[in-house]
């Protein structure tokens, strides 16, 4: 109702510098108070306006001494409290009532311009600029069209209208620039995109495989080569430095750029393990969504072998409930689902030929099924993240620094394997599977599950 300032403050609204619209019907409160023109200045510009200045523009009533701002904020509550209160509420009724009569022919498209903003390319620029001090480089780029989302059959989660789904185009998967960035952020994934060749591919697999029966009888390293063959072979190392993936997820991410994990995700021939519609981020105890898996096949990942399947979009809502099932034909570490319905028929198979790769967002909706086949179908699960994230328990998890630098931190970085199948990267992997293991699996009601 009304406002105080101190002389060295400032009035600024800083949305739109970070991409985002205005909402909670603030752009008509701030035009009825200044006027169609300030208001331009001040949303648009996102002018700081000085507090001698908010007084005679009319966003700011007083401006006290520094430090004296709650003090008259508070003479004028009090004075407010010792008038006659049925009065006192019925002009203010009043005068908000004439002074934003036509609030509600801006104020309804708050939402609608909000879900645009949020899902393009300027806004998640915009978060990523701020976090890292430098000056944004917007490009325009946003969702095509809106996705309203109605109805339960995943009432908040799930759009009513037909989904649009797009293959990545052939310019995206040569320009490596905006386009998949705007792409990514649209629906969530990006797919296939062609790393190695099949060949290439075959070798990674017999390296793994040879890996594999050579710690036969030894679960504890066998289970420790699943969850990080990047740390344990050289040939994945370098997998997970690919050229071809560090050009698909900087325009993502950034240039700096870590590899949190790179588990393999491995279906045998005939087996009903299945993967329920998840989340990866959910259990991962990360501060923030800056993380983008690149799933890399190695043998053939298709329908008949239990490929992934994506619900383009779900990503825009962010984390949602988890229930957790611990089912031992679920491949996921807690057997998670999401607590939502989910529609299968929404869902957009990913098949990948060896050597191939696809790309998705942390939040977006996923599942697999079972391998029918008489092949192995094995994928690592490669999870790229900005060095700005960090583990919400305040551990350093491992993890490889694999474009760019680190100028925070928050990880415990590690080198290049010592060797092939080194004792002192085995130490190093079991101390961190400790640590993840604990992360993954709190407040459950068991650690026994599939991963770490």
């Amino acid at each position: 109702d009304l406002r105080v300032v101190s002389e060295n403050g400032h009035m600024y609204v800083p949305e739109i510098e970070r991409g985002m619209n205005m909402s909670w019907g603030s752009v008509p409160r701030i035009t009825n108070l200044v006027g169609p023109a300030k208001a331009k200045r001040i949303v648009i510009l996102a002018e700081k306006v000085a507090a001698a200045r908010a007084v005679d523009w009319g966003i700011a009533d007083e401006v006290v001494a520094d430090g004296g701002t709650l003090d008259a904020a508070l003479a004028m509550a009090e004075r407010a409290a010792s008038l006659p209160p049925v009065a006192l509420r019925m002009c203010k009724q009043d005068i908000n009532a004439y002074a934003n009569a036509l609030a509600g022919v801006a104020s309804h498209s708050d939402f609608d311009q909000f879900a645009l903003a949020q899902s393009g390319a300027d806004y998640a620029e915009g978060v990523r600029a701020f976090l890292e001090k430098r000056p944004p480089n917007y490009t325009g780029g946003y969702a095509l069209r809106r996705r309203p989302c109605v109805g339960r059959r995943g009432d908040e989660y799930f759009p009513k209208q037909k989904r649009e789904v797009r293959a990545m185009s052939a310019q995206a998967r040569q320009s490596g620039g905006a386009e998949i960035a705007d792409q990514f952020t649209r629906d969530g994934f990006m797919s296939p995109i062609d790393v190695i060749s099949p060949a290439e591919a075959a070798e990674a697999r017999a390296d793994l495989e040879a890996a594999e029966s050579e710690l036969a009888e030894d679960r504890e390293k066998l289970a420790l080569l699943r969850s990080y063959p990047d740390r344990l072979l050289p040939s994945f190392d370098r997998l997970i430095r690919h050229p071809k993936l560090l050009a698909a997820v900087t325009p993502i991410l950034g240039s700096d750029l870590m590899v949190w994990s790179a588990g393999l995700f491995i279906k045998e021939a005939h087996s009903p393990k299945i993967v329920t519609w998840h989340q990866d981020l959910t259990y991962w105890g990360l501060d923030d969504a800056e993380e983008v898996t690149a799933w890399l096949a190695l043998s053939p990942a298709n329908t008949a072998t239990g490929c992934m399947r994506f619900l383009p979009g779900s990503h825009h809502q962010r984390q949602v409930p988890h229930n957790d099932s611990f089912d031992d034909n679920n491949l996921l570490s807690r057997g998670q689902e999401v607590a939502v319905e989910v529609d299968d028929a929404e869902g957009v198979n990913i098949e990948l030929t060896p050597g191939q790769a696809s790309l998705h967002h942390g939040h977006l909706f996923h599942a697999s099924g079972p391998n029918t086949t008489g092949d192995r179908r094995i994928g690592a699960a490669i999870r790229y993240i900005r060095p700005s994230m960090r583990q919400t328990s305040g551990d350093k998890a491992l993890v490889a620094l694999v474009n760019g630098r680190d100028a925070y931190d928050h990880f415990t970085v590690a080198g290049a394997p010592h060797g092939r199948l080194a004792a002192e990267d085995f130490a190093r992997c079991k101390a961190d599977s400790a640590i993840k293991r604990r992360i993954l699996y709190a407040g459950a009601r068991t650690q026994k599950g599939q991963r770490y």
